[in-house]
């Protein structure tokens, strides 16, 4: 019977021991990575890491030297921190992250240092352009003699809030040309917005302040449609409704109800036989949607139970 109870109690231990282990495996997390530290002449430091996934916030440490005493800031939720530190020119000061969920924290990030310099110069002639085909965001700036590259700040105000480009895992972007250019939508950039863009350039880790802002506002995308009934093979024979969006995307409308057996067959037979390549189908918001494409141009259809709708437009 003892022996029995033995065998029992050793076999909850084992188990026990693997359930935590397996349960530790599950919430480790993994050390911050690509720490990156800049600092500007009004003593504004900034650190920057990439997210680690999981984790719930971060801490941010910083010394006067590699192996001291390390100073702990508050609970961080982003990936970026900002604060006032009334540096020393000439003075190196180490930083390094850790992440946090709950009762875990990660391993510290390794050690990101910054030697306090003159800052450069600050970009001028900054332009913005918004393309309204395409929907981008287009900057240009003076070069800046020295500089590694360049960061690109923007708000929807024109004094406060701005916020550095990011890519998609929310780490900055350092442009190394005098040029910036990317999508408005995909940004989070809303049509009638005006957003206000800064530029700053960076020498080892020191930035210089940002230049003035430029503002630019975001429009409806304008499509061109074709402007003669030529340019969109329309159906032989057949009555359509002609209806122009808000957009001026221009669309020929006909009722199912009037077409035969043979009159949507026939017309993807016109279509192909006057050279458009046939691109696929799709549904989207109850509609099938068909591409074709010649030259440039684009059509499509789009068809519900009551109706066949013809649209054309320039791809170039």
């Amino acid at each position: 019977m003892k022996l029995k109870k033995s065998i029992s109690l050793a076999l909850c231990l084992f188990f026990l021991c693997l359930f935590n282990v397996d349960t530790f495996a599950k919430t480790k997390l993994a050390k911050p990575t690509g720490v990156i530290v800049t600092a500007d002449s009004e003593k504004i430091v900034t650190v920057h890491w990439k997210k680690v996934s999981s984790a719930s916030y971060y801490y941010v440490y910083y010394s006067t030297s590699y192996n001291g005493k390390y100073v702990k800031s508050v609970k961080i939720s982003t990936t970026a921190a900002k604060s006032f530190l009334p540096f020393t020119k000439g003075q190196t000061y180490y930083f390094k992250v850790k992440a946090v969920k709950g009762k875990v924290t990660s391993p510290y990030s390794k050690i990101a240092k910054i030697k306090i310099t003159s800052s450069p110069s600050t970009p001028k002639n900054v332009k913005v352009t918004y393309n309204s085909k395409n929907g981008k965001i287009k900057l240009t700036w003076n070069k800046v003699r020295g500089v590694k590259g360049y960061y690109v700040y923007c708000s929807n105000d024109k004094t406060y809030g701005y916020q550095i480009i990011c890519d998609a895992k929310m780490y900055p972007i350092m442009y190394k040309k005098t040029s910036a250019s990317f999508s408005a939508a995909g940004y989070g950039f809303k049509v009638g917005q005006k957003i206000y863009f800064k530029i700053s350039a960076v020498r080892s880790e020191m930035e210089s302040k940002q230049s003035s802002s430029k503002a630019v506002t975001i429009k409806a995308n304008k499509v061109k449609c074709f402007p003669k009934l030529t340019d969109v093979p329309v159906i032989p024979d057949q009555d359509y409704t002609l209806k122009t969006s808000s957009d001026g995307t221009i669309a020929y409308c006909y009722a199912l109800s009037d077409f035969n057996t043979n009159t949507e067959s026939n017309y993807h037979t016109l279509l192909a036989n006057n050279g458009w390549e046939y691109e696929g189908k799709a549904d989207k918001d109850g509609y099938k949607i068909f591409g074709y494409t010649k030259a440039g141009k684009e059509i499509r259809i789009y068809k519900t139970d009551t109706q066949f709708i013809i649209t054309g437009y320039y791809t170039n």
